[in-house]
């Protein structure tokens, strides 16, 4: 099974709601457009401010997507038209989780930087990652290793 703590690359109108931002995405991706030139600028834009915080990184093309994927930390960078995201499994916990928090906060920064975007975290109740998601980031991963753990010991259990 595939968990994963994931964040979304938002710019907000005037007037609206992170709820509403998310709506207007998945509204976006339900179009599954191919990726435009102002797609691809941005995947090159991104992967070069990345290159430093992840050098160990892979690009992956697919028909509609771009993903620059670690391996050495699952953070895994989407992108289909229009839409930028990360994700990373919940794979980490207490002082690790930490860490990890540390790495997401340096790679978020640069991919906003790079873009003019805010990353949403739907995790965080309608808070954007920085300023918000991220003081609470790790206790999150370590909820999510619990139910999982949980849930795995369950599946072993005789029934």
């Amino acid at each position: 099974m595939f968990v994963s703590f994931d964040l979304y690359f938002l710019s907000l109108r005037p007037g609206e709601t992170w709820a509403d931002a998310m709506a207007r995405r998945e509204e976006s991706a339900a179009e599954q457009a191919a990726l435009d030139d102002a797609d691809l600028a941005c995947r090159d834009s991104v992967r070069a401010r990345l290159a430093a915080l992840l050098p160990d990184a892979e690009t992956f093309q697919g028909g509609a997507h771009r993903e620059l994927s670690d391996d050495v930390t699952g953070i895994q960078v989407s992108l289909f038209h229009g839409e930028l995201s990360l994700s990373v499994p919940y794979w980490y916990s207490g002082s690790e989780a930490q860490a990890l928090i540390a790495l997401l906060r340096e790679v978020v920064l640069a991919i906003e930087a790079e873009t003019g975007l805010t990353a949403y975290d739907p995790q965080a109740a309608g808070a954007p990652f920085i300023g918000g998601g991220d003081a609470a980031a790790a206790q999150t991963f370590d909820r999510a290793r619990d139910a999982l753990a949980r849930h795995a010991g369950s599946m072993d259990e005789p029934g």
